[in-house]
């Protein structure tokens, strides 16, 4: 989806799901990392969000949706630069199947 922080997790005839991660961050926090004389989404969000690691157990009817999303944030804090990485989880509910997430 365009310019909005989903990654798409299955496509069908009838549409498609997907999952999101959504970060607000004041603008005091943000500076012009592109040089570009404009403060905007890339100077805190370098990288759009993206899926890290999705189950890997398959449903009999319908696959898995568990997954963890990652966002890149970069803020500027007491004029030095913080790098954040934010995750979004959604774990598997099968122990196994978590564990596997997580490592």
């Amino acid at each position: 989806v365009r310019h909005i922080p989903a990654n798409i997790v299955k496509a069908t005839e009838g549409g498609a799901r997907h999952v999101s991660v959504h970060v607000a961050v004041n603008k005091k926090f943000v500076r012009d990392l592109d040089d570009d004389e404009d403060l905007d989404h890339h100077d805190c969000f370098p990288e759009p969000a993206y899926l890290s690691c999705k189950s890997a157990r398959k449903n009999e009817l319908e696959p898995s949706f568990k997954s963890i999303l990652a966002q890149e944030v970069v803020l500027h804090v007491d004029g030095q630069d913080v790098d954040l990485l934010l995750l979004g989880a959604n774990l598997d509910t099968n122990d196994e199947a978590k564990l596997g997430q997580l490592e």
